[in-house]
């Protein structure tokens, strides 16, 4: 079998099919990784986004609660003043304390 010009000729072309074969499988698979790692950036971005926007939501919603809280100080402040008997003079639009004479208000 020593120098068998047939086998000799084979052997090359079959080393090469299955080279020309593993480079398709590694171009092929290399098109899918390409594929998902286009996926993967996509998807981030919009993780991103969703997360800016619910970071930008929870902001304003600390904002308006803040808003909230120091109205109602205010609120309060202005009914404890009306239960101690304290009222706006209807002429001149002053705060009177309600101990005072009524005539005016």
């Amino acid at each position: 079998m020593v120098g068998d010009p047939l086998r000799d000729a084979l052997v090359p072309s079959e080393f090469a099919r299955q080279l020309e074969t593993e480079l398709a499988a590694a171009l092929h698979l290399r098109e899918e990784l390409q594929s998902a790692l286009q996926w993967a950036k996509e998807e981030l971005a919009a993780v991103n986004a969703e997360r800016d926007a619910l970071k930008s939501a929870s902001d304003r919603a600390q904002e308006d609660w803040s808003e909230t809280a120091r109205l109602y100080k205010e609120m309060k402040v202005e009914r404890d003043a009306l239960i101690r008997g304290e009222y706006v003079c209807k002429k001149c639009g002053i705060r009177k304390d309600g101990e005072g004479a009524k005539g005016d208000f």
